[in-house]
């Protein structure tokens, strides 16, 4: 059985700010390799790692996660070893930047910056299902399948209204309802 998981990383984005936009918060538990539902690691100074063995996590949308690129760069990993299935998203200040998907032994690319687009998959010339996975290590310097010496800290989901009302700007879900709010005001 292949592995199936989703890996998030953030970039320029306390750990405070990620918590509270994913409205987790870490327990005491930790674990050497990712089995929790959410875990965590920091793999380098530059990039915090978040680890979603349910690939239907609702926090792993598109809409979520461009809203989590208001903090910081972020790169989504999706892996469906089974299926034979990756991908590699990156959203920047609340905008799909490019992604790299591949599926149906074929790679397909979106994205605005060909030319980043074209550098990309020159490093990846063969890798084929690996390929969106190789160019998520080479950028975030974190592999799924590799053991890291620190551990993974178990995180839990908690209340939305424990953290809403930090939260600048507001998640995704409530940004039409301030906005909305808004124009109505200056009218």
């Amino acid at each position: 059985m292949g592995v199936n998981l989703a890996w998030v990383a953030v970039k320029g984005a306390s750990e405070i700010d990620v918590n509270q936009y994913f409205s987790i918060e870490a327990t005491e538990a930790l674990e050497q390799s990712p089995r929790s539902e959410i875990t965590r690691i920091v793999p380098n100074d530059e990039w915090q790692v978040y680890v979603f063995t349910d690939i239907n996590n609702p926090l792993l949308s598109a809409d979520d996660l461009k809203g989590l690129s208001y903090y910081g760069e972020v790169i989504c990993v999706l892996v469906f070893e089974n299926l034979m299935l990756s991908q590699v998203t990156k959203f920047v200040e609340n905008k799909l930047h490019w992604e790299i998907k591949w599926a149906e032994q074929s790679l397909k690319c979106i994205g605005e910056d060909k030319e980043e687009l074209a550098m990309l998959i020159d490093r990846i010339a063969g890798c084929e299902f690996e390929g969106p996975i190789v160019i998520a290590n080479d950028i975030v310097g974190y592999k799924h399948n590799y053991h890291y010496q620190a551990p993974y800290v178990v995180m839990e989901e908690v209340p939305l209204s424990y953290t809403i009302a930090q939260l600048v700007p507001p998640r995704s879900v409530f940004l039409d309802f301030f906005q909305a709010m808004s124009e109505r005001k200056t009218k």
